[in-house]
């Protein structure tokens, strides 16, 4: 089918019933689209008139100037296809005025100059118009069955891409964002390039269907192929500059709903495959690892003296509220967060392996370290991890919230196992402090802390450091303890303090004097700040509701 094969001015100035009309001014704009046919003899347009609206009128109502005048406006406006004028009983010729105002503006004015029936025009273009619809809802259901069979055939996008090309006569490009881009005919690499550093530089704009300039003489048309609410790629079609056929986004979103089972379907295929590399996540949680280069072969890297990498390990923890929830129903969102959280990670650059063990993932991913630093290994993950959240706020039914714990990085496999149990703790603190950092390089003297086992030995520590503290808080509501925190955390600026805590310096003042007075007058010297600053670090673990 011709997608582009369009009703125009042009086209239906060659048709029978126009066989006595001219065109009188406006020639430029003869290749303007015609969707629909109205005869309207009111002067008020606007309700009735849409773009692409082609009008009949007798003239009846054309008879002022200034009328005219606000006629041809409106139809401008509004942005219709064109106007035809019967000349006779109430219009002999075309009024200069109107002429002059059509050629300014492109807009087709015709007149015809012989009586003609409105009723056998409007029959004859809405009938052309309907069928052309019909049709075109039969190619789009015979394209949904090629397409639907390609998708049960192979895990393979090229072939949907193909297809796309045969069907609309356009160049297509795919760009993805988790593997291989492609450009069909694959002449168009050049294009594809460019194509790429486009999406790129407006992720903001093609986060939906829309069209954009390419280069001078071509636009393009792109729409993003989302799963589980996270763009996975793009694919495009190049257009010529101009007018193109209504009737392509509906091809575009046939192909992109196509591509999307696809990809999802090999997401899961490949999740499957996965599961053959468990034993390796399980001997890296044991620490049943004794050769780098061994360890490294299984997940097929190079040694040691071909390639260096950084390693992380991280753990997730999914609470939710689905305990009165089938079984299958948690399982499902379980695995769904699994693949997710693979598509997002390799999204970023990382290669990387998952467990699912219980209520927990076990996730390890690596970078080659000439194309990654430690540090943007952590903003990259930072990153990940918002897109994650933000996804499971939006897309998964009841509360979930999601506590994460990531390691050092480190540049050896067998160091992952106390790299997992440093992620352990950094979990363990982000379930009892939240807010705290998902890195194990940024807890701080929580390191030391939830090596302490003993919560009788810190209870102690907290009670002889700041239980004087604690005990007047609980008589005077009067909150010294977060005071003294804040203090502490602004190195003494006591402008900046009261800032934080809201209050004035003199209330600031009155209880800096009642730590003085309850925690001695050496308080702030630096052997005694250091416990009071410890022992205020281990009161947020041991008063948590989990170690009570």
């Amino acid at each position: 089918m011709d997608y582009d094969d369009k009703l125009t001015v042009e086209a239906i100035l060659e048709r029978p019933l126009f066989r006595h009309a001219r065109i009188i001014a406006g020639h430029e704009g003869i290749r303007r689209n015609v969707r629909w046919v109205h005869i309207v003899e009111t002067t008020h347009l606007s309700p009735f008139v849409n773009e692409d609206d082609l009008i009949l009128t007798t003239g009846v109502a054309l008879k002022s100037i200034k009328i005219r005048h606000i006629y041809m406006n409106q139809l401008i406006e509004q942005k219709a296809a064109g106007l035809c004028i019967e000349l006779g009983e109430h219009l002999t010729t075309i009024p200069g005025d109107m002429i002059k105002l059509a050629d300014k503006h492109h807009f087709p004015l015709i007149a015809f100059e012989q009586p003609v029936r409105f009723v056998d025009i409007t029959q004859d273009l809405h009938a052309w118009l309907i069928n052309k619809h019909h049709h075109f809802l039969q190619e789009l259901e015979q394209l949904s069955r090629e397409l639907q069979k390609l998708t049960l055939q192979s895990t393979e996008i090229k072939p949907i891409l193909q297809l796309l090309h045969e069907r609309t006569k356009y160049p297509v490009l795919f760009y993805s964002l988790v593997g291989n881009s492609y450009a069909i005919p694959s002449s168009y690499h050049t294009e594809l390039e460019t194509y790429q550093r486009l999406v790129d530089g407006r992720a903001d704009v093609v986060s939906s269907l829309c069209e954009l300039p390419f280069d001078a003489s071509r636009k393009i048309m792109i729409q993003p192929v989302i799963c589980f609410g996270n763009t996975l790629s793009y694919i495009a079609l190049l257009l010529p500059d101009q007018t193109v056929s209504d009737h392509l986004p509906f091809i575009l979103d046939y192909a992109i709903q196509a591509t999307a089972h696809v990809l999802l379907r090999k997401l899961f295929l490949e999740e499957k495959a996965m599961e053959t590399q468990q034993q390796f996540m399980e001997d890296l949680l044991i620490g049943n690892v004794h050769q780098e280069d061994a360890m490294r072969a299984r997940i097929g890297l190079q040694p040691t003296d071909k390639q260096d990498y950084y390693f992380m390990a991280g753990i997730m923890q999914i609470v939710h509220d689905l305990k009165h929830e089938n079984e299958e129903v948690i399982e499902s969102v379980k695995q769904d967060l699994l693949v997710l959280c693979r598509t997002l990670l390799r999204k970023q650059g990382f290669h990387c392996l998952l467990l699912n063990k219980k209520n927990q993932l076990y996730i390890l991913c690596f970078k080659e370290s000439y194309s990654f630093s430690a540090f943007d290994f952590k903003g990259k993950l930072t990153k990940t991890l918002h897109e994650l959240r933000q996804n499971l706020s939006h897309n998964f039914r009841g509360n979930l919230d999601l506590f994460v714990g990531f390691s050092q990085p480190k540049t050896r496999l067998i160091d992952m196992h106390f790299s997992f149990a440093e992620a352990d703790k950094t979990l363990n603190i982000g379930i009892l402090l939240p807010g705290a950092s998902p890195f194990y390089d940024e807890l701080g003297v929580y390191q030391i802390l939830t090596h302490i086992s003993d919560t009788r030995l810190l209870k102690k520590f907290v009670h002889d450091h700041i239980g004087p503290l604690l005990k007047f808080e609980d008589e005077t509501d009067i909150p010294l303890l977060e005071t003294l925190s804040v203090y502490f955390k602004n190195m003494g600026n006591k402008q900046e303090t009261a800032e934080q805590l809201f209050i004035h310096r003199q209330t600031l003042y009155h209880r800096l004097e009642k730590c003085k007075e309850l925690l001695g007058p050496d308080f702030l010297k630096p052997h005694k700040r250091i416990c009071l600053e410890l022992a205020i670090y281990a009161y947020h673990l041991v008063d948590h509701p989990l170690h009570k």
